[in-house]
């Protein structure tokens, strides 16, 4: 390293690939990042495949504890101008002691206006239909976070410059699509999600909703928490200047929150939650037709179906 460094070149180390990448020609990698960000703040619409890969140890009947290994795949079409307006569709295989199984999980759609934020889930029953139940949240602040507001907008990206570190260019590679991709790697502080709900817990108004409450409460909790930073690979395009894709391993941040809630999630046993602990997640989402995905209607057996609060009094 120190003798390439000293004729001008620098050195990363590529874990994902264990390779090492030797860059010639100065390259500001912050800058690449810092565009691509910028770039994808003008996205009206796009299309996003999603992957998230877990595995988890559980005890089985026996008390041997054996590997879960899940893998969920989503693909998300998200429309963000003037507000928000998604739907998702999940399925996952789970892999327990060499057998798979594999089904859909959910159908999903949001949408934000300015004064409330819903959410239509449609979950997939043994017989494959869907059942629909929807969740409103009537908050003009909560609803605010998914408009497409330039000022809130330029907030996040000055938060995000505000804890972003450690950004490196790991070279070129051409994708199937022969389009020339330059790789970055990024770590945001676990600080920025502190700050966030922090934030957002501090302009809650006063309520005393049932729902309000659990919200406000649970958000004074993951402010209170200790997260740990997230380190992210990204792909943008050398052409455009755009993100294509983004690789991340959450399995730190996942296990912090799991240590940070243990009061919200007392109930659960020692073992079990040091299980919890033990879990491994990473994630990819590769952008699409961005600017040019297909628009869609809610089913309208979404649109009827009941609230959440409105099944939970049938069940009682």
């Amino acid at each position: 390293r120190a003798v390439i460094e000293a004729f001008g070149s620098s050195v990363e180390w590529d874990q994902s690939l264990s390779t090492v990448v030797i860059t010639t020609i100065p390259v500001d990698a912050k800058a690449i990042l810092t565009k691509a960000n910028s770039l994808s703040s003008d996205w009206k619409n796009y299309d996003a495949d999603i992957k998230i890969n877990m595995s988890m140890p559980i005890k089985d009947d026996a008390g041997s504890v054996q590997t879960v290994n899940m893998n969920m795949k989503m693909y998300m079409t998200l429309f963000a101008d003037p507000s928000l307006k998604a739907k998702l569709n999940s399925s996952f295989v789970m892999n327990l002691m060499g057998q798979d199984a594999s089904q859909p999980v959910m159908d999903m759609y949001m949408v934000a206006d300015k004064k409330s934020f819903t959410t239509y889930m449609g979950t997939v029953g043994q017989d494959g239909k869907l059942t629909w139940m929807k969740s409103t949240v009537e908050d003009e602040i909560f609803a605010s976070l998914f408009t497409n507001n330039k000022e809130a907008i330029k907030e996040n990206h000055e938060l995000s410059e505000k804890y972003m570190k450690d950004v490196k260019y790991f070279g070129k590679y051409t994708d199937a699509s022969g389009r020339t991709l330059q790789k970055l790697q990024y770590t945001i502080s676990g600080e920025i999600y502190k700050e966030v709900f922090g934030k957002y817990a501090e302009i809650m108004p006063a309520s005393e909703n049932e729902q309000d409450v659990m919200v406000l409460e649970m958000m004074k909790d993951l402010a209170n928490g200790s997260f740990g930073d997230i380190t992210a690979v990204i792909y943008v395009n050398e052409s455009t200047g755009e993100i294509v894709k983004y690789e991340m391993d959450l399995s730190d941040i996942m296990s912090s929150m799991m240590s940070g809630m243990t009061e919200m999630l007392g109930t659960i046993p020692a073992n079990e939650m040091e299980m919890l602990k033990q879990m491994k997640v990473t994630m990819s989402m590769e952008y699409l037709n961005i600017n040019k995905a297909a628009d869609f209607k809610i089913p309208e057996e979404a649109l009827n179906a009941p609230e959440v609060t409105e099944t939970a009094e049938v069940t009682q």
